[in-house]
Protein backbone atom coordinates (compact mmCIF):
# COMPACT_ATOMS: atom_id res chain seq x y z
CA UNK A 1 0.00 0.00 0.00
CA UNK A 2 1.67 3.45 -0.79
CA UNK A 3 2.18 5.65 2.01
CA UNK A 4 -0.24 8.47 2.70
CA UNK A 5 -0.18 11.69 0.68
CA UNK A 6 -1.49 15.05 1.55
CA UNK A 7 -3.57 15.87 -1.54
CA UNK A 8 -5.24 19.50 -1.68
CA UNK A 9 -8.09 19.22 -4.21
CA UNK A 10 -8.48 22.76 -6.01
CA UNK A 11 -11.23 23.11 -8.38
CA UNK A 12 -9.52 24.56 -11.69
CA UNK A 13 -11.22 28.18 -11.06
CA UNK A 14 -10.96 28.21 -7.06
CA UNK A 15 -9.43 31.54 -5.81
CA UNK A 16 -6.53 29.35 -4.60
CA UNK A 17 -5.62 27.87 -8.38
CA UNK A 18 -3.63 30.63 -8.25
CA UNK A 19 -0.81 31.23 -5.80
CA UNK A 20 0.66 34.14 -5.03
CA UNK A 21 4.08 33.14 -4.95
CA UNK A 22 5.60 30.06 -6.53
CA UNK A 23 8.99 28.89 -5.64
CA UNK A 24 10.92 26.46 -7.92
CA UNK A 25 14.19 25.01 -8.74
CA UNK A 26 16.37 22.29 -10.80
CA UNK A 27 17.42 19.12 -9.64
CA UNK A 28 18.35 15.55 -10.70
CA UNK A 29 16.16 13.23 -11.12
CA UNK A 30 17.14 9.32 -11.40
CA UNK A 31 15.41 9.28 -14.75
CA UNK A 32 17.46 12.92 -15.64
CA UNK A 33 16.51 16.75 -15.53
CA UNK A 34 13.37 17.91 -13.04
CA UNK A 35 12.26 21.01 -12.96
CA UNK A 36 9.85 21.40 -9.79
CA UNK A 37 7.44 24.29 -8.43
CA UNK A 38 5.52 24.69 -5.20
CA UNK A 39 3.91 27.20 -2.90
CA UNK A 40 2.84 27.37 0.54
CA UNK A 41 0.23 24.51 -0.01
CA UNK A 42 2.48 22.10 -1.98
CA UNK A 43 4.11 20.61 -4.92
CA UNK A 44 1.73 22.36 -8.27
CA UNK A 45 4.33 21.16 -10.43
CA UNK A 46 7.15 18.55 -11.20
CA UNK A 47 8.49 17.96 -14.56
CA UNK A 48 10.90 15.58 -16.25
CA UNK A 49 12.02 17.64 -18.93
CA UNK A 50 15.85 18.18 -19.53
CA UNK A 51 16.89 21.65 -18.61
CA UNK A 52 18.25 23.34 -21.78
CA UNK A 53 14.67 21.95 -22.94
CA UNK A 54 12.55 24.35 -20.80
CA UNK A 55 12.31 28.10 -19.88
CA UNK A 56 10.73 27.67 -16.46
CA UNK A 57 9.91 31.70 -16.29
CA UNK A 58 7.61 31.04 -19.11
CA UNK A 59 6.04 27.45 -18.56
CA UNK A 60 5.21 28.32 -14.73
CA UNK A 61 3.90 32.24 -15.69
CA UNK A 62 1.69 30.33 -18.47
CA UNK A 63 -0.09 28.44 -15.34
CA UNK A 64 -0.09 31.17 -13.30
CA UNK A 65 0.28 34.29 -15.10
CA UNK A 66 -0.75 36.47 -11.78
CA UNK A 67 2.30 34.88 -9.25
CA UNK A 68 4.87 36.02 -8.99
CA UNK A 69 8.22 33.43 -8.63
CA UNK A 70 11.30 33.10 -6.70
CA UNK A 71 13.84 30.34 -7.30
CA UNK A 72 15.08 28.14 -4.11
CA UNK A 73 17.77 25.67 -5.45
CA UNK A 74 18.52 24.01 -2.13
CA UNK A 75 14.78 23.40 -1.23
CA UNK A 76 13.93 22.12 -5.40
CA UNK A 77 17.11 19.64 -4.86
CA UNK A 78 15.46 18.59 -1.87
CA UNK A 79 12.07 18.21 -2.67
CA UNK A 80 13.02 16.33 -6.34
CA UNK A 81 15.08 13.89 -4.14
CA UNK A 82 11.81 13.17 -1.89
CA UNK A 83 9.89 12.63 -4.98
CA UNK A 84 11.55 10.12 -6.16
CA UNK A 85 11.44 7.80 -2.82
CA UNK A 86 9.02 5.15 -2.74
CA UNK A 87 6.47 6.12 -0.02
CA UNK A 88 7.64 9.51 0.48
CA UNK A 89 4.36 11.56 1.25
CA UNK A 90 4.95 15.62 -0.09
CA UNK A 91 1.93 17.39 -0.04
CA UNK A 92 0.81 17.57 -3.35
CA UNK A 93 -2.07 20.32 -4.89
CA UNK A 94 -4.62 18.83 -7.50
CA UNK A 95 -5.81 21.58 -9.75
CA UNK A 96 -7.98 20.49 -12.36
CA UNK A 97 -11.42 19.45 -13.52
CA UNK A 98 -13.58 17.18 -10.78
CA UNK A 99 -12.90 13.79 -13.14
CA UNK A 100 -9.28 14.58 -13.51
CA UNK A 101 -8.68 15.36 -9.72
CA UNK A 102 -10.79 11.89 -9.09
CA UNK A 103 -8.32 10.50 -11.65
CA UNK A 104 -5.46 11.58 -10.08
CA UNK A 105 -6.58 10.54 -6.51
CA UNK A 106 -6.87 7.25 -7.91
CA UNK A 107 -3.84 7.25 -9.14
CA UNK A 108 -1.75 8.18 -6.03
CA UNK A 109 -3.43 4.44 -4.27
CA UNK A 110 -1.34 2.57 -6.99
CA UNK A 111 1.12 0.93 -5.14
CA UNK A 112 4.45 1.64 -5.82
CA UNK A 113 6.00 -0.75 -8.75
CA UNK A 114 2.44 -2.04 -9.99
CA UNK A 115 0.61 -0.91 -12.64
CA UNK A 116 -2.64 -0.55 -13.89
CA UNK A 117 -4.99 0.00 -17.61
CA UNK A 118 -6.24 2.76 -18.57
CA UNK A 119 -9.44 0.43 -18.47
CA UNK A 120 -8.87 -0.67 -14.90
CA UNK A 121 -8.62 3.42 -13.90
CA UNK A 122 -11.99 4.31 -15.47
CA UNK A 123 -13.47 1.85 -13.44
CA UNK A 124 -12.02 2.99 -10.33
CA UNK A 125 -12.81 5.80 -10.91
CA UNK A 126 -16.77 5.17 -12.04
CA UNK A 127 -16.43 5.07 -15.11
CA UNK A 128 -16.06 1.95 -17.26
CA UNK A 129 -16.34 3.46 -20.65
CA UNK A 130 -13.94 6.66 -20.46
CA UNK A 131 -10.30 4.68 -20.76
CA UNK A 132 -10.10 7.67 -23.44
CA UNK A 133 -11.30 10.59 -20.97
CA UNK A 134 -8.87 8.56 -17.95
CA UNK A 135 -5.82 8.91 -20.86
CA UNK A 136 -6.69 12.84 -21.19
CA UNK A 137 -6.80 13.03 -17.77
CA UNK A 138 -3.16 11.55 -17.35
CA UNK A 139 -1.82 14.31 -20.52
CA UNK A 140 -3.04 16.75 -18.18
CA UNK A 141 -1.32 15.81 -14.91
CA UNK A 142 1.04 18.76 -14.12
CA UNK A 143 3.16 16.41 -11.18
CA UNK A 144 5.22 13.54 -12.49
CA UNK A 145 5.67 10.80 -10.62
CA UNK A 146 4.15 11.82 -7.79
CA UNK A 147 0.72 11.55 -9.39
CA UNK A 148 2.32 8.42 -11.23
CA UNK A 149 0.48 8.46 -14.54
CA UNK A 150 3.39 6.34 -15.63
CA UNK A 151 1.88 3.32 -13.85
CA UNK A 152 -1.23 3.39 -16.63
CA UNK A 153 -0.49 0.88 -19.63
CA UNK A 154 -2.53 -0.56 -22.30
CA UNK A 155 -4.63 -3.63 -21.89
CA UNK A 156 -1.91 -5.11 -24.15
CA UNK A 157 0.78 -4.60 -21.88
CA UNK A 158 2.25 -2.02 -24.33
CA UNK A 159 3.53 1.05 -22.06
CA UNK A 160 1.38 3.65 -23.92
CA UNK A 161 2.12 7.32 -24.23
CA UNK A 162 3.69 9.75 -21.76
CA UNK A 163 3.99 13.18 -21.29
CA UNK A 164 7.15 13.43 -21.18
CA UNK A 165 7.93 10.77 -23.51
CA UNK A 166 8.30 7.06 -23.63
CA UNK A 167 11.96 6.58 -22.44
CA UNK A 168 11.30 8.38 -19.65
CA UNK A 169 7.89 6.05 -18.62
CA UNK A 170 10.14 2.63 -19.17
CA UNK A 171 12.56 3.83 -17.24
CA UNK A 172 10.27 4.92 -14.13
CA UNK A 173 8.57 1.36 -14.30
CA UNK A 174 11.78 -0.04 -14.66
CA UNK A 175 13.30 1.74 -11.67
CA UNK A 176 9.90 0.84 -9.85
CA UNK A 177 10.24 -2.92 -10.65
CA UNK A 178 13.63 -3.16 -10.07
CA UNK A 179 13.37 -2.14 -6.58
CA UNK A 180 10.55 -4.08 -5.91
CA UNK A 181 12.47 -7.21 -6.98
CA UNK A 182 15.07 -6.46 -4.96
CA UNK A 183 13.13 -6.38 -2.01
CA UNK A 184 12.21 -9.74 -2.52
Amino acid sequence: MAAPTQLIDIAAVAPEATPTQVFFGWGASPVGDALIAWDALGVRYLSLAPKHESDPSHELSALWPLSSFSENQNKATLLIEAAFQPNFPLPIVLQGTEFQRRVWRELVSIPFGQVRTYADLAKQVGAPTAARAVGSALAANRIANLIPCHRIIKKTGDIGQFRWGGAVKAALLSRERLSQERKH
